[in-house]
């Protein structure tokens, strides 16, 4: 099998993983395709939310947010981490879809304390994308919205999404804003 091939398998492999947990999510927030239809007001079609399920079609990162949003589960719940291929081409797919977006997985255990009294301030489709993120993070970890939330690593590439920026800008655009607060 040439490397084509074989990332075109993981490629498939990876599509299919994601399909099954897109539809894992849709089924625990107990909807239909239908049901995504109607409350995004046609924005997903059922036969596309069908075919991603399927694995037949490859989805954004920012249609995969406003899935996850409407799911009530985090960015990070629709990604496959691991894809069953030929250990050469492993990762490749996944690499692939986040490269698409100019994005770069973070590492390590880092967070980010952001003030979240700042983030109100802020206006724009990202920062509202995140005042949105930061809310469904509090109700996931069954916490409350106070005066400061904490970003997981795992969390920071579903916001550089929003912001349009890559994992490592993330903490450089929070500190310009003044979203920062020490630990």
């Amino acid at each position: 099998m040439s490397l084509d091939a074989a990332a075109t398998d993981a490629e498939a492999s990876f599509a299919a993983a994601q399909g099954s947990l897109l539809r894992g999510a849709r089924s625990r927030a107990q909807m239909t395709l239908h049901d995504v239809e109607g409350a995004t007001r046609g924005e997903f079609k059922a036969a596309s939310v069908s075919a991603y399920e399927r694995g037949e079609r490859t989805i954004s990162v920012l249609r995969l947010l406003r899935l996850a949003s409407l799911y009530g589960v985090v960015l990070d719940e629709l990604i496959p981490e691991s894809v069953d291929v030929d250990p050469s081409v492993v990762g490749r797919a996944r690499s692939l879809w986040v490269d698409q977006f100019g994005l770069a997985e973070l590492g390590g255990g880092a967070r980010i304390r952001i003030d979240l009294a700042r983030l109100d301030d802020l206006d724009g489709p990202g920062w509202d994308q995140l005042r949105t993120f930061v809310s469904f993070v509090c109700t996931r970890r069954r916490g409350r919205l106070g005066r400061v939330v904490t970003l997981r690593a795992d969390d920071v590439w579903g916001v550089a999404a929003m912001l349009g920026v890559t994992p490592e800008e993330v903490l450089t655009v929070f500190d310009r804003e003044g979203l920062t607060r020490p630990a």
